[in-house]
């Protein structure tokens, strides 16, 4: 399992720095995926094998009913080897909002087996009279082959309509390399009049301005793309906000006290799912595994002595390294 660098993200709920009074930050449309979860989601370019609401995320599927030979003719253009479902939304009080959605990087984007993959988030717009426009933000993580995932966001502007999003200024003011890292990333699109901001987690990888200053969300997209192979993408929290926020970036040693706070707390975190799973086997009763407080009654001791054989009862969770 690949642990989160230094530089681990931070969570969206606890450390958005709005930037809009708190009464404009409000949902405007989501989906949780939880068990309660109403959202009516409909097909976009084509349907995915799998939109699975799990109670706790939404995992997106795409198999043999999207390969090239099985589309029917009408369906046979790239455009719709794109497999996903969108969600309509309600209109912001004004052309500032913020749409955000967890993607979770697994470890399939990094094996070198698992070839091609892209995962995509986009916003459709509508002009204030309702009206579509053409530009429609967008993020994907994409997986080119044996190399790195890599972020790319919609720019119009760009040679082919998506920039690079493999840099980001860091809370220094500097210049920084963007590395994909394994775990669950919030990806964020914010327009202000117009003008699209796109970020990573607390990292902002770019922006762009669209011809029309007046435009809303009219639908938010999750899609797979299907390279005539079955995959599943993992995503949650799926949030249109009226108002803007982006999440705070920390200057280098802000971060570096918060990731040894952090630190700290997932240490403790794990010296107590151990104390509660962690079991002991002694020599001379091999047969039987005792918890920490069963063998201290067994044997009448205060303490385990540290050359006993030990094992755990189930496994740690990897969500109790990924701070």
């Amino acid at each position: 399992m690949k642990k989160f660098m230094a530089t681990a993200s931070i969570v969206l709920a606890l450390t958005m720095s709005l930037s809009a009074p708190a009464s404009a930050i409000a949902i405007v449309t989501g989906d949780s995926f939880g068990k309660s979860s109403k959202a009516k989601w409909v097909t976009d370019r084509y349907e995915p094998e799998e939109f699975d609401n799990s109670g706790k995320e939404l995992y997106l599927a795409v198999g043999k009913t999207g390969y090239y030979k099985y589309r029917p003719t009408d369906k046979k253009d790239k455009t719709y080897a794109l497999q996903g479902k969108k969600l309509e939304t309600g209109k912001p009080s004004s052309n500032t909002w913020t749409a955000t959605v967890k993607l979770n990087v697994d470890d399939t984007w990094f094996s070198s087996s698992s070839n091609k993959k892209r995962a995509e988030f986009r916003v459709d717009l509508v002009d204030g009279d309702g009206n579509e426009i053409s530009d429609s933000p967008a993020i994907a993580l994409i997986k080119g082959g044996s190399g790195a995932p890599v972020f790319k966001f919609y720019n119009p502007k760009a040679k082919s309509s998506w920039g690079m999003g493999n840099k980001f200024i860091n809370g220094d003011k500097e210049m920084e390399d963007l590395f994909v890292e394994e775990g669950w990333h919030t990806l964020l699109i914010k327009s202000t009049k117009g003008v699209l901001t796109y970020y990573i987690d607390e990292k902002k990888i770019g922006n762009c301005t669209i011809n029309e200053r007046d435009v809303y969300p009219s639908y938010m997209a999750l899609n797979a793309y299907n390279y005539d192979r079955p995959d599943v993408i993992s995503w949650d929290n799926c949030y249109l906000y009226d108002g803007s926020y982006v999440i705070r970036q920390l200057s280098s040693s802000a971060a570096e006290k918060r990731d040894d706070r952090l630190a700290s707390q997932y240490e403790k975190k794990r010296a107590n799912w151990e104390k509660k799973y962690k079991v002991y086997r002694s020599k001379d009763n091999a047969n039987r595994w005792f918890t920490a407080s069963e063998w201290k009654k067994e044997y009448n001791v205060d303490s385990i002595p540290s050359d006993v054989a030990t094992s755990t009862s189930k496994e740690m969770p990897e969500s109790y390294w990924d701070y």
